[in-house]
């Protein structure tokens, strides 16, 4: 990688810790807002704002509120096919999630709910699911994207032990 003059040398006194941080989070995270400003935007926002609304709203309510209204946008590739749209949503997301910002978790439910926002937005009928299972004396959630009733993005082994408790739209 190559840094303008003078940063070399200041990223030379950080620790390896930052160093590394910095490489592996941060400069990805600018690498995808350069190449789709407004979908990094817009991913990052959804963030920002999922814990406050899964405080404030019920999941329906929530979904909706994520679910696109009619229209397309300027951010939305026009007739773009599920697999790249997928593959644009995921490498947008994915540095966004190692930044670890805040109060801000990665798991599985924020991923499934800002890829679902993305997807719809690019006019892809992805459809979320909420399931449970039982381990042990406790259960274990687990929040996933399908589209035609197939999973994405996911194994589909582990969530035929899955009992579904939830979905939007409804399928």
């Amino acid at each position: 990688m190559v840094l303008p003059f003078g940063v070399a040398d200041a990223m030379s006194s950080l620790p390896d810790r930052v160093r590394r941080a910095i490489r592996d989070r941060f400069v990805p995270a600018v690498r995808a807002f350069a190449a789709n400003p407004a979908m990094v935007t817009r991913m990052a926002l959804v963030i920002a704002v999922l814990p406050l609304l899964e405080r404030a709203l019920s999941l329906p309510a929530m979904l909706r509120l994520l679910m696109p209204s009619g229209g397309r946008r300027a951010d939305q590739p026009q007739g773009m096919a599920v697999g790249p749209a997928l593959a644009t949503c995921r490498t947008a997301l994915a540095p966004l999630l190692g930044l670890r910002v805040g109060r801000f978790r990665d798991n599985c439910m924020t991923r499934s709910l800002v890829l679902f926002h993305c997807l719809r937005r690019a006019a892809v009928p992805v459809s979320v699911h909420f399931g449970v299972e039982r381990r042990q004396d406790d259960l274990a959630g687990h929040c996933w994207l399908e589209l035609e009733g197939r999973p994405i993005a996911e194994d589909p082994e582990p969530l035929r032990r899955l009992q579904m408790t939830y979905s939007y739209p409804a399928t």
